[in-house]
């Protein structure tokens, strides 16, 4: 099927194709590298029991669900391609009932408030850390269930327009692209939204670095180090690490969110919507899981105890994990 825009040509299978297929790569890792935290953190009692890695648990949880949804996303959209019915009509409420259709909808506004959650932990952690050290697992489990609550009645406003829609349009495309049956409105409120998310969660790092460096020059002037003092390094330490995970979330997330909702959206706007010639605003989004899988990385090479944890899962006969903090203070910064 071919069509002429702008005085151009453009097979619209090709190009079907080519989009279904870079969301399989982009969404198998980051469902394999999140999977990955997700199950090394649950399966030590050493690292479960304590809230910030549960925060972490959380994030990667919610960026395993968007690596899924988008694999199984593309997975869907090639088979429609290479099908050959990928442009029979159908109902709107079809494509929003295809599985990672609605997944999406959770899944996009979960990972960008997590990060923000992230954010405000580490904030919190570096700014009252005595009284922070008195919360429980209580407090992650809210932190968390409130971002989880909150991005699942966010999704259900996605269900009205494919409601309204399914018997007024004569049909949309089988491929089921995003803004064929997702209200132009909320789609644009959802990406602003979550890009504003990442942002903030970049922005809270910029107070906590002022206070991270008083704390380390408090503790440096020290001859000797307390429990508190150990405490306190081990948080920073944490603290580092997701600061520089925060760095990627500004490259890889929030950026690339910002500008290609503002791209698409001009698109649309000006009728060259971005379904047609392979606009590339689209695989913006995908920089998104890039972040998502670096973090397994990241929590590797800087984390003994999360090291281990990953590799007992793949030779758990071999490695033993002791009951030390994670980001313990031998550790250096």
């Amino acid at each position: 099927m071919k069509v002429a825009i702008s005085n151009a040509s453009c097979d619209l299978d090709d190009m079907a194709l080519i989009k279904a297929a870079s969301f399989v790569p982009f969404g198998a890792g980051a469902t394999l590298c999140n999977i990955i935290i997700v199950l090394a953190l649950m399966r030590q009692k050493n690292l479960r029991r304590r809230k910030e890695y549960l925060i972490l648990t959380g994030l990667a949880f919610a960026d395993f669900v968007e690596g899924f949804a988008t694999f199984i996303g593309g997975l869907y959209r090639m088979s429609a391609v290479l099908g050959g019915w990928a442009f029979e009509p159908v109902s709107t409420l079809y494509c929003m009932l295809l599985p990672h259709s609605w997944i999406w909808r959770w899944s996009d506004t979960a990972t960008s408030f997590m990060l923000v959650v992230v954010s405000v932990d580490r904030f919190m952690s570096a700014g009252i850390p005595l009284r922070y050290f008195k919360f429980t697992k209580v407090y992650a489990y809210r932190f968390i269930g409130s971002v989880y609550a909150y991005s699942l009645v966010s999704s259900m406003f996605a269900w009205i327009y494919p409601i309204e829609e399914m018997h007024r349009r004569p049909g949309v495309a089988q491929l089921c692209g995003t803004w064929d049956f997702v209200s132009p409105r909320y789609y644009q409120y959802s990406k602003y939204i979550t890009s504003f998310a990442s942002v903030l969660s970049v922005l809270l790092y910029i107070p906590l670095i002022c206070i991270m460096r008083n704390q380390l020059s408090n503790i440096a002037g020290r001859i000797s180090y307390s429990q508190v003092d150990r405490r306190k390094r081990a948080q920073l330490r944490v603290t580092v690490t997701l600061g520089i995970s925060s760095v990627a979330t500004l490259l890889l997330d929030a950026l690339p969110r910002a500008y290609g909702m503002y791209g698409m959206a001009h698109e649309i706007r000006t009728g060259l919507t971005a379904g047609n010639c392979g606009s590339a605003h689209m695989y913006l989004f995908h920089l998104s899981k890039l972040n998502s899988m670096f973090n397994v990385f990241l929590y590797y090479t800087r984390h003994r105890e999360m090291r281990l944890a990953i590799r007992a899962l793949f030779c758990p006969s071999k490695v033993v994990i002791s009951g030390a903090t994670f980001g313990s203070s031998h550790n250096r910064l």
